[in-house]
């Protein structure tokens, strides 16, 4: 088909689109990339629908997109019918940019009047001046839902929308704003005292790490300190300072186990946390090339979360450490079909088939040498 490509004038593909859920199976995107020339072949892509790939499969095979050369007798797109698509498709690209855009302005406003309705019933909300607020807000909520109004789908319209509801934010709830900075300074003050204690006590104890932390905090307590560890491990992960980034994790799964009396969005919360606290712990021992650990925390995600790529991609390149490359290979290929953009996840794949074939190849030299 490139053969005939190239015959008819037409120009090398920029990109190959893929459809049907086999083409998520490593096998066949090797296959597309080998027919299409291999390291040179163009990206793989997944955007178009049904129709137009069926209507694209009938032209090819009526010799519509690699007929004669002058096309015509075949129906064969010439230079500027070419063209004329082209700019189609770029139109229909902007449009769907300024639709996204349109909706990103809409959830600005709803989420805005959503959160300030909130924030008037929580705590600190009697700050607010609601009897100013409410009507700047009932007016935005029945604007944003007068699909009658054109208004309501124009960007103009809509950024000013957002200026206007953030202004009356600014003017309505500034006593509020700073009684909600003035409780997050004492509660993290609290929190650092607490920290320092738990340290000095660690510190003055004999057993040495031993955690002899008991406090019986409330759960939204236990969870900031669950996220102040957790960001601190990030911190000290992104400087290369990996050991102490993974001992800022596990400090941070300590505090999270002793979370007690939790709500259920706070018990959904720390259900998050933990699943990324595992993940960044698989990361960390994978730097410290501590394999069967790594192994460990990703087993973890995976019980929780069967189909998540990056816990697959951390085992598999733990396991592929290990040398259990069937397993391995077994998680790389699942996060592959999960994820078939993923260069690293390809990579990692394509090194374990390599090794696989190579390994095979010795074992067929060794059988035929004993049957010699």
């Amino acid at each position: 088909m490139l053969a005939r490509l190239a015959a008819a004038g037409a120009p090398p593909p920029e990109e190959v689109e893929l459809l049907g859920g086999g083409s998520r199976m490593p096998a066949v995107q090797e296959a597309v990339r080998e027919a299409f020339g291999g390291a040179a072949a163009p990206p793989l892509c997944s955007k178009l629908d049904d129709m137009a790939l069926a209507r694209g499969a009938a032209l090819e095979a009526a010799g519509g997109l690699a007929g004669e050369a002058d096309g015509a007798e075949h129906g064969a797109l010439g230079a500027a019918e070419l063209e004329r698509f082209r700019a189609e498709e770029a139109a229909m690209a902007r449009a769907d940019a300024a639709a996204r855009r349109v909706d990103d302005l809409r959830n600005d406003v709803e989420q805005r009047v959503l959160e300030l309705r909130a924030a008037m019933r929580g705590e600190h909300g009697s700050l607010i001046d609601a009897g100013a607020l409410t009507p700047v807000l009932d007016a935005a909520e029945e604007w944003l839902y007068s699909y009658e109004d054109e208004s309501t789908t124009d960007p103009a319209a809509l950024e000013a929308k957002v200026e206007e509801l953030r202004a009356a934010e600014e003017e309505h709830c500034a006593r509020y704003r700073e009684a909600r900075q003035e409780a997050t300074r004492t509660a993290d003050a609290a929190l650092e005292a607490d920290a320092a204690a738990a340290a000095a006590e660690r510190e003055a104890a004999p057993e040495g790490d031993d955690d002899h932390d008991f406090r019986k905090l409330k759960a939204s307590e236990r969870i900031r300190m669950v996220e102040k560890n957790k960001a601190e491990g990030t911190e000290l992960f992104r400087g290369g300072v990996y050991r102490q980034a993974a001992a800022r994790y596990h400090k941070a799964l300590t505090h999270a186990e002793k979370v007690f009396d939790a709500s259920l969005n706070e018990q959904e919360q720390l259900a998050t946390l933990k699943k990324s606290l595992w993940l960044n712990l698989a990361q960390a021992y994978l730097k410290l090339e501590n394999w069967a650990q790594a192994q460990t925390y990703s087993n973890h995600v995976l019980e929780a979360d069967a189909d998540n790529v990056k816990a697959l991609f951390r085992r598999g390149t733990a396991l592929m450490r290990l040398n259990k490359r069937e397993e391995a290979t077994r998680d790389l290929r699942r996060a592959a079909e999960l994820a078939p953009q993923d260069a690293a996840v390809q990579q990692l794949l394509g090194k374990l088939n390599a090794a696989a074939a190579k390994e095979r190849k010795r074992e067929r030299a060794m059988a035929a040498k004993m049957f010699a």
